[in-house]
């Protein structure tokens, strides 16, 4: 299996464990009032737009192949250039996404701070992976 299959499935799987998370979330009883408990639900909320947008970004770049052909793809054609840095600042905000839903779940209070923290704490260690794969791939 490739770079990309194994990126694609580990981001597969994170998926589907949010989604369990979520249903766990849904089928909470209970009083959830307070800005602590809203943040605690933001702290699920943002590690879940990172792993959409990763799972896209991965797509993008099966689509071109590899980082490089993006790359060059981008010197080539007048849509690609914007195409790379929508590509590169939707990846950064991935990074940041998850940091701040670990913010979030830090101060958040509730039965949503442990899938919360697990799932950012996991996105963030993604995005580390594939910042580090991004990097090597252009030498």
């Amino acid at each position: 299996m490739s770079g990309l299959g194994i990126r694609a499935t580990s981001e597969g799987v994170l998926a589907v464990f949010i989604a369990a998370a979520w249903w766990w979330a849904v089928r909470q009883r209970g009083e959830h009032v307070g800005w602590r408990y809203k943040a605690a639900a933001a702290g699920l909320l943002l590690p879940t737009l990172a792993v959409v947008i990763q799972l896209i970004l991965i797509g993008v770049e099966a689509h071109f192949g590899s980082l490089a052909a993006l790359d060059d793809a981008s010197v080539r054609s007048s849509l690609s250039p914007l195409l790379a840095g929508l590509w590169l600042c939707s990846f950064f905000s991935t990074g940041l996404l998850a940091f701040c839903g670990l913010v979030l779940t830090i101060i958040g209070k509730g039965s949503l701070r442990l899938p919360g923290a697990v799932s950012s704490f996991l996105v963030l260690g993604g995005f580390l992976m594939n910042l580090v794969l991004a990097v090597n791939s252009f030498h």
